[in-house]
């Protein structure tokens, strides 16, 4: 930044004069623009990958959802299976004791 007379300053960016600034105010609403252009993009990316890791969260519970039906699956059927055995065993030991005569 060069300084022509009294209050006036060169623009960094075009060059023109003006009063004690940096960037005339032509190149700073540039300068904001390029800069909201530069947050929506940033904004965007971050949204993009939010979504993959919902998707990707989604999937997991699904998949977790699935392992939880299969192992209550499997343990009714053990349980069937163990109640069924049980039942037997008690049979056995009933008929047992009748034919001792208890």
């Amino acid at each position: 930044m060069s300084v022509k007379g009294y209050g006036e300053a060169e623009c960094s960016e075009c060059g023109m004069y003006h009063c004690e600034a940096f960037y005339c105010k032509e190149c700073l609403d540039a300068k904001v623009e390029e800069a909201k252009a530069q947050q929506w993009q940033l904004d965007q990316e971050h949204i993009t990958t939010l979504e993959g890791q919902i998707e990707s969260l989604q999937a997991d519970i699904a998949r977790l959802e699935k392992q939880y039906e299969d192992s209550e699956k499997i343990l009714n059927r053990e349980a069937a299976f163990e109640e069924q055995r049980l039942h037997e065993e008690v049979k056995y030991w009933k008929d047992k004791n009748y034919r001792l005569g208890g």
